[in-house]
């Protein structure tokens, strides 16, 4: 790191400044002063005597940043302790006192760390970016009016005005030493809290806002002693732990970035100790003063957690400045106290009194029940840390002692039973409470919000097995406890494009580590991939609520507000937290979800007991292999949550095409679980033609994901031939493409034979998986009724069928004889693929709507009785006409496929008897 005022020399004007005439003057400071001088001095800063310092004083600044909730009776003594070391001192916070918090501050959404550090007698504090987690207002109106000392950010306006919205600077009484200490917080904060919480703020640079601030207060005339510069902002980040070195007396951090190089070398010269915060770091040592040659100041930051307290001791110098102390700055190991040594003071018992109200008030919450579950709901456990055991997934070493939100436990390329709770319970929570608005909505969460577990044996509270108490609610993700929900508006075409960067990549699309972490989503969702494609067209196919994805159509993503950030203005190491949510930044409408993450998660316990884990998966990778016959390779099947089922099977419906099924193995080179499904050579969907196919796994976990496919066949499957205008049939041969081993060969030929369906004029195909457009269906009724002769209407029936059109006496003839009615809008749609539920309808109308009963119950699993058409579906199935999937579904508002229609009517006018019986 640069630490030499390298910058500074070259634009001294700019940054140096005169001694302040806000500063007391020093008795006995009078080294090369001219009597008239001194007078002078006098006269613009008259002050008692007995106030004023001397050379030879000394004041010490006691200094810590990121306690995020973590009240200590060790840190309290450390801070006794130094007190009583150091006579003149000022306890000075750098931010992050709240937020991401320790479970016992959190439970009181971080009341006990506010009234601990009131208690310790803090002077005045930096204001952090986790400060902001809830939102502007939680700030001004809770936060701050609790802490007994000032808030400080002289860097945060309100856009509107021009005006801060903090205090900039604070001075305090360190004995008879005036400490003034100018606040700022990271400009990161815009990318790391929910922009609706913030909104109509700008965070400033930092650094020209502390000197800005301190002009102001030069020129105020109010007096100090000792200037202190308190950034929330630092070296490296709180990912790189100092490049995992422990605290090194003396020496700069080996990790630094240009925000820091200009905190150390662009504030003010005024600025006596420079205090940083934010990155969780250990360092102090002494950088120079830019422009002072032999000058030097501390610049410290204690790391994280009380894990250390900050010691500057600065000693007035005959040339008025304060210098460091030999041996300062220096961190204190607040974990080394010797507690006896403090007991009886004031101060420590007030605190510690605190922190064991803390421990007991924690416990007496912490054991409240608050729901049940009939399972572990865990994140994916890596390999190297779990195995199907028994045929279940199993912890590799016992799970006590565990640490329940860790990163070396969960696989993050991976979904899980636990993130897919928790976007359920999103999803679950607009919902139940009416808040969902006019669009279809998705829990969304990513790994950070996922890595915590749920644990079915009871703790040693004996609560029973099955129950979770408050405080394991709590400690599943504390860090994120009490960070809100927002919302906000994408499209089809936003949302997968979301899908498609799980597949990281850098602002500048470049690469990242790791390269895929998985995102977890709310039950109505699936999709599938094929990770071997180019990236941004991995996603194959998306479903919501069973229906092809609508690129067009809107969507209300729910999650935790800061992944609406791209995180653009974050290092690199923050890449895991944001996960480079591009697109997610896109959505409009952003706004909180009126939620914070805790409630939605206690809330969705206590309304759903016994609650299980799902081990199910929502998204599949298939991919399509090479070969003469269609092989798909299908992986992700099973759930690497502990207690999930070792998946043994994998079984592709393909409908009327039959079930294809394929033992699931390890693969040797990736060690994967895959399975390689044949679907046989007569499988043939060509290009433009599609079949829909449904994967489900033995042992039987609830998966149950649908895919269309289409241009997947043999090495003879389709054609290149445009397909032409129906022609007169061909002949009684077969047509090319249904072979005698076709599935419903015999009922194609029979229709062919009858003269009931033609084949297309030059390649003689009868396209038996292309669905059958409504056109060509009334055609077929048409000529099974001997194609009788028509009364062509004077006026047209239907807006969109005019004379001339192909089989336009068909659909007239169907019209009169109430076949179809068309639709309200006056249209027919003619070149529309006719559902199956429509199918039934016509053939039941063709075969003079017999008297059926009106259905009580559901027809099939997905005809409910209120369906439209359940009467004549009824009807199919109790003349065996249909039977149906073999899921138990009938799949009504699907295309009918042409083979599918041949056996219908081969079986309703060939093994039934069925003719068509006029109106």
């Amino acid at each position: 790191m640069d630490i030499t005022p390298n910058v500074l020399q070259s634009r001294p004007q700019e940054i140096a400044m005169l001694e302040s005439p806000a500063r007391r003057i020093a008795r006995g400071a009078t080294v090369g002063l001219s009597a008239a001088a001194i007078a002078f001095a006098s006269a613009i800063v008259p002050l008692d005597a007995a106030a004023a310092v001397e050379p030879g004083d000394q004041v010490s600044v006691l200094a810590f940043n990121d306690l995020h909730g973590q009240i200590s009776i060790d840190f309290a003594c450390s801070v006794v302790r130094a007190r009583a070391l150091n006579p003149n001192h000022a306890l000075l916070s750098v931010g992050d006192n709240v937020g991401a918090s320790t479970t016992a501050s959190a439970m009181t959404n971080d009341e006990f760390i506010i009234d601990y550090l009131n208690a310790l007698g803090v002077d005045a504090s930096a204001i952090g970016d986790h400060e902001y987690d809830q939102g502007r207002d939680d700030l001004t109106g809770r936060i701050e009016p609790r802490t007994s000392f000032p808030d400080l950010a002289a860097n945060v306006f309100v856009t509107a005005t021009g005006k801060r919205l903090h205090q900039p600077y604070a001075i305090v009484d360190a004995g008879e030493v005036k400490v003034a200490v100018v606040g700022a917080v990271t400009t990161k904060t815009v990318d790391r809290v929910a922009p609706a919480l913030i909104d109509g703020l700008e965070f400033r640079d930092p650094v020209d806002s502390v000197n800005q601030a301190i002009a102001e207060l030069d020129a105020s005339g109010e007096e100090y002693d000792v200037l202190v510069a308190s950034y929330h902002e630092g070296a490296g980040s709180k990912f790189s732990l100092s490049d995992g070195r422990e605290y090194d007396p003396g020496v700069p951090p080996a990790i630094t970035s240009p925000i820091f190089e200009r905190i150390v070398n662009e504030t003010s010269t005024e600025v006596d100790a420079i205090l940083t915060g934010d990155t969780h770091q250990a360092y102090a040592f002494n950088a120079p003063v830019p422009g002072e040659d032999g000058e030097v100041r501390p610049v410290v930051q204690a790391r994280d957690h009380a894990s250390y307290l900050g010691l500057v001791s600065l000693e007035l110098g005959a040339d008025g400045d304060w210098d460091p102390v030999d041996g300062n700055p220096k961190l204190i190991d607040t974990q080394s106290e010797d507690l006896p040594d403090c007991a009886g003071d004031p101060t420590y018992e007030t605190a510690r009194k605190i922190v064991l109200d803390g421990v007991v008030a924690t416990e007496s919450l912490g054991i409240e029940p608050v729901g049940s579950i009939a399972g572990d709901i865990t994140p994916s456990w890596r390999d190297t840390m779990a195995s199907y055991v028994g045929g279940v997934r199993t912890a590799n070493d016992p799970v006590e002692g565990q640490v329940n939100s860790n990163f070396t436990v969960d696989n993050p390329q991976r979904h899980s039973a636990m993130g897919g709770m928790i976007a359920d319970s999103m999803k679950w929570y607009l919902e139940d409470g009416g808040l969902d608005g006019a669009h279809e909505v998705i829990g969304f969460v990513n790994r950070d919000n996922s890595r915590g577990a749920f644990w079915y044996e009871q703790s040693t509270h004996d609560e029973g097995d099955g129950v979770v108490m408050y405080g394991e609610a709590v400690s599943m993700n504390s860090q994120f406890y009490t960070w809100p929900l927002m919302k906000g508006e994408v499209t089809g075409a936003q949302f997968e494009q979301i899908l498609e960067e799980q597949w990281q990549r850098a602002a500048d699309g470049g690469p990242v580590v790791p390269p895929f972490l998985a995102f977890g989503v709310s039950e109505n969702v699936e999709y599938v991939f094929d990770s071997t494609r180019e990236r941004d067209d991995r996603i194959v196919e998306i479903r919501i609520d069973g229906e092809p994805i609508d690129s067009d159509a809107t969507y209300t993503i729910i999650t935790m507000g800061y992944l609406f950030n791209d995180g653009g203005n974050l290092p690199p190491q923050w890449n895991r937290v944001n996960n480079n949510m591009w697109t997610l930044a896109e959505a409009t409408d952003v706004r909180d979800a009126g939620v914070l993450y805790r409630d939605v998660i206690i809330n969705y316990l206590e309304d759903h007991p016994n609650l299980a884990p799902d081990f199910s998966q929502r998204q599949l990778e298939v991919q399509v292999l090479d070969g003469a016959a269609p092989t798909l390779r299908v992986l992700g099947m099973e759930s690497q949550s502990l207690g999930a089922p070792l998946i043994t099977e994998v079984a592709v419906d393909a409908g009327e095409f039959g079930t294809f099924t394929a033992p699931v193995v390890r693969d040797e080179e990736t060690g994967r679980l895959v399975a390689e499904v044949d679907l046989g050579a007569d499988f043939c969907v060509p290009e433009g033609e599609r079949a829909i196919l449904e994967f489900t796994a033995t042992p039987d976990t609830g998966t149950a994901i649908t895919h269309e496919i289409t241009g997947v066949g043999g090495e003879d499957c389709g054609s290149d031939d445009t397909p032409t205008e129906p022609a007169e049939p061909s002949g009684p041969e077969d047509f090319s493409d249904v072979p005698p081993s076709t599935m419903f060969y015999e009922e194609i030929m029979w229709m062919r034979g009858e003269g009931y369906t033609t084949g297309w004029e030059g390649d003689n195909t009868f396209r038996p998986l292309q669905p059958v457009n409504r056109d060509a269906m009334a055609a077929f009724l048409y000529r099974m009724a001997g194609s009788p002769e028509v009364d062509l209407p004077s006026s047209e029936p239907f807006t969109d069928v005019q004379k001339g059109d192909e089989h336009y006496a068909a659909i007239m003839w169907a019209y009169q004889q109430g076949i179809t009615t068309g639709w309200e809008d006056g249209t027919f749609r003619p070149t529309t693929p006719i559902a199956r539920d429509a199918m039934a309808a016509f053939v039941f109308r063709y075969a003079g709507s017999p008297d059926v009963e009106e259905p009580s119950s559901a027809v099939f699993s997905d005809v409910p009785a209120s369906n439209m058409f359940a009467a004549e579906v009824a009807w199919m199935k109790a003349q065996r006409i249909t039977t149906g999937w073999p899921d138990g579904t009938f799949r009504p508002l699907e295309p009918t496929n042409r083979d599918a229609t041949a056996a219908f009517l081969y079986r309703m006018n060939v093994e039934l008897g069925i003719t068509y019986t006029p109106r």
